[in-house]
């Protein structure tokens, strides 16, 4: 429907429904606007770079151990 014709269609309501109409195409816009802002992950531009980092850390001791002392010291 054009425009024209939505806004007669409007007049039509009493003020109660006018202003439904009206709070429910606020928050349509709203939700497009939100919608065009959010970006995908894979869109998304890297923060950090860890390459530099990347490698193994071999622990011969016992893992749940080692975290309760950890623990312990607070």
């Amino acid at each position: 429907m054009p425009y024209a014709v939505l806004e007669k269609e409007i007049e039509r309501l009493d003020e109660t429904q006018q202003n439904t109409v009206i709070l429910f195409v606020r928050f349509l816009l709203s939700q497009k606007a939100a919608a065009a802002k959010s970006v995908s992950a894979d869109e998304r531009p890297r923060k950090y770079d860890f390459s530099d980092l990347i490698g193994k850390v071999k622990f011969d001791g016992d893992p749940v151990a080692y975290q309760r002392s950890l623990r312990d010291e607070w």
